[in-house]
């Protein structure tokens, strides 16, 4: 059962998703996906056991409405495109980092106002190149 629709989740996605899990790191790419457009987003959330109502479209929507902000969501995928990670971030301003003089400067968070929503993975590997992606994009801030 899907969590977020109330719709079956089939088996050839459960079997996708498992077969995935077996691909070696170095077929994995992760890139910026639309979270309201890329299916593979509501769908990876929804099976993912660990996912919360904060990875859910709605709730970034949210965000990016109360900030003003594009909502900068990465997915890992496999050589075949098939999600394994993804990682919701918003560029904020401000603390708690860093003093003084770049106290109001951008940053990237993984989410303002919301407890818990880091990143989702399938498996060790793909939850390293999300991460080792987003401590690159940080950098370049």
């Amino acid at each position: 059962m899907n969590r977020f629709s109330g719709e079956h989740v089939g088996e050839e996605t459960i079997s996708m998703i498992l077969e995935a899990s077996t691909i070696s790191a170095t077929t994995l790419r992760v890139t910026e996906i639309n979270f309201r457009e890329d299916p593979r987003w509501t769908e990876f959330i929804s099976l993912h056991t660990d996912a919360l109502i904060y990875h859910h479209p709605n709730w970034l929507s949210a965000l990016e409405e109360e900030y003003g902000q594009k909502c900068v969501c990465l997915g890992c995928e496999d050589s075949k495109g098939r999600l394994r990670a993804v990682l919701p971030l918003l560029y904020t301003r401000g603390f708690p980092f860093k003093l003084g003089r770049n106290a109001t400067g951008r940053r990237l968070s993984s989410l303002p106002r919301t407890p818990l929503a880091g990143p989702l993975a399938l498996d060790a590997d793909a939850m390293t190149e999300i991460l080792r992606y987003t401590v690159e994009l940080v950098c370049r801030l």
